[in-house]
């Protein structure tokens, strides 16, 4: 192998690199972009709450206040709508879903889902697919 096709391999080599490390900013730049236009959809919080055992209740275990919402048998919901939800700042416990719960008949299924706030729990479309709804958060 000769000193230029050794020389042009190295050019090929930090070309596809670069073309790489391009490719991954533009990646990162898309979410943060994202991110700015659309927060409400980055603003899921399910993984702050936790159900304590001994009180049946849900706590907020982050730093931040969330919006907590539950519902029961989400076929009958109307898509335009939030659920009905509870701001809960840190360490806060709410006991209230258990009056919502308590008439969940055979069948139903009871949802639960948590935001940042000022986002609340409801109804929204799909990023994939716009005729599916699912759990999400949407604007206040």
């Amino acid at each position: 192998m000769t000193e230029r096709e050794i020389v042009g391999k190295m050019g090929q080599r930090r070309t596809a690199i670069l073309v790489l490390c391009a490719f991954g900013v533009v990646i990162a730049l898309a979410g943060w972009l994202a991110q700015q236009i659309q927060p409400w959809r980055y603003a899921n919080a399910v993984s702050c709450l936790v159900k304590d055992k001994s009180t049946q209740a849900y706590r907020n275990i982050c730093d931040v206040p969330i919006n907590f919402g539950y519902k029961v048998d989400l076929a009958k919901w109307p898509e335009t709508q939030s659920f009905p939800f509870e701001t809960l700042q840190p360490n806060e416990s709410s006991t209230a879903w258990r009056q919502v719960f308590a008439h969940v008949q055979t069948g139903q299924k009871f949802w639960y889902f948590a935001c940042k706030a000022p986002h609340v729990p409801g109804m929204v479309q799909s990023q994939s697919n716009r005729s599916i709804t699912k759990v999400g958060c949407r604007r206040a």
